[in-house]
């Protein structure tokens, strides 16, 4: 089993723009945080990509099913 707070930093350093001091910056924030914080965090980006998507009329996200051309 990986280290969690390692686990946590790399996908962070994923993300455009981060490096890795910010990661760690973001990793430790998130520690300092109540449970329910990273429990709206981690429900948010699981929502946005399970109901975001790019309209397929006007190439915009969009929430829509009807909008929303799915992979």
């Amino acid at each position: 089993m990986s280290d969690p707070i390692a686990r946590l930093s790399n996908a962070f350093s994923k993300l455009p723009g981060i490096g890795e001091k910010t990661a760690a910056r973001l990793t430790f924030f998130v520690l300092k945080q109540p449970k329910e914080y990273a429990s709206e965090l981690a429900a948010a980006l699981l929502e946005v990509k399970e109901r975001v998507g790019l309209c397929s009329v006007y190439q915009e996200l969009a929430t829509t099913e009807t909008q929303v051309a799915r992979d």
